[in-house]
């Protein structure tokens, strides 16, 4: 039996990346994310291009299945409206700061 080779599952943004990941992890399935928190002027090369979560060749066919699953699960997520972000900015107080570095928020 030869070498497991990496093959490209899904290029996605970073974040997103970082979901699938977690979720083929906790399936058991090794994965490998590339071009997340890359710094400087390659952040925009990284943001047009997508990160890239990588399987082994011989899991590729059940990632793919999960990935199907987590794909319908990512895209029935809605996201904040403004108003619902105003009332939990609200919500959290207008004087609240960050302890660590006193940075109000």
């Amino acid at each position: 039996m030869s070498d497991p080779k990496l093959v490209e599952l899904v290029r996605v943004s970073g974040v997103r990346a970082q979901i699938i990941a977690a979720q083929l992890r906790s399936a058991e399935i090794r994965v490998v994310v590339f071009g997340v928190g890359t710094a400087g002027a390659l952040s925009a090369v990284q943001f047009a291009q997508g990160s890239r979560v990588m399987v082994h060749d011989h899991d590729i066919d059940s990632a793919r299945e999960l990935l199907r699953t987590i794909e319908g699960t990512l895209d029935d997520l809605e996201p904040f409206s403004d108003e619902e972000l105003s009332a939990l900015a609200e919500a959290a107080g207008a004087d609240a700061n960050d302890q660590a570095d006193g940075a109000v928020v």
